[in-house]
């Protein structure tokens, strides 16, 4: 559960396909190369700093407006 502008929003990438949906959605396909990222085992052992962008960018947005691009990238969330 991730904090947005105006409340919060619940994100579940359980699968290569949501995490790359999620990056898609943020805008941050920058990451989708990015070695240190590219399994879920590696992205739990950075937990704190993959919460905190993907916080740094649900934070700057309505929670209705990040749903819709996640929604736009079939990952599976909810204000």
């Amino acid at each position: 559960v991730y904090p947005s502008a105006d409340g919060h929003l619940a994100i579940i990438c359980n699968h290569e396909g949501h995490w790359q949906g999620l990056l898609r959605a943020m805008d941050r396909e920058d990451l989708l190369s990015d070695p240190t990222l590219d399994s879920m085992a590696k992205r739990v052992a950075r937990i704190d700093e993959v919460d905190g962008f993907v916080s740094a960018w649900t934070r700057a947005l309505p929670k209705q407006q990040a749903f819709e691009r996640l929604l736009a990238h079939r990952v599976p969330s909810a204000p």
